[in-house]
């Protein structure tokens, strides 16, 4: 998004193109970009408590209200 200077939306199509173009899984190419930027690897997720649904809740907030 930085360099592209370009919103969430449009940083995840070309995340997503790449990714097709490439046959690499979204989220393995989304790790690497971390890594040569950062020189380190992404923070892992936290475990999720037992019982509770999958995801953080914030992808289904975004998508009912445009907002993240």
């Amino acid at each position: 998004m930085a360099q592209r200077r370009c919103s969430a939306e449009r940083a995840f199509e070309l995340l997503s193109r790449a990714s097709q173009n490439r046959n690499v899984k979204l989220r393995d190419l989304a790790r690497d970009i971390v890594e040569n930027v950062t020189g380190r690897p992404p923070s892992p997720r936290p475990p999720r408590p037992r019982g509770a649904p999958p995801g953080d809740g914030r992808a289904d907030a975004f998508r009912l209200t445009g907002e993240g």
